[in-house]
């Protein structure tokens, strides 16, 4: 299930817009410092 789907958030509204920033700047550097862990995670095992 993707964040967006959840109906029962974790976090509040400042601390989720924080963590997409995070993810937007850390998400495609993933790629050429973990290759494996980021294809694994995008096929979701």
């Amino acid at each position: 299930m993707a964040a967006g789907e959840c109906g029962n958030h974790c976090y509040r509204s400042e601390m989720r817009k924080h963590i997409c920033q995070v993810m937007r700047y850390a998400g495609p550097r993933m790629v050429t410092a973990h290759p494996v862990a980021a294809i694994r995670h995008l096929l979701g095992r």
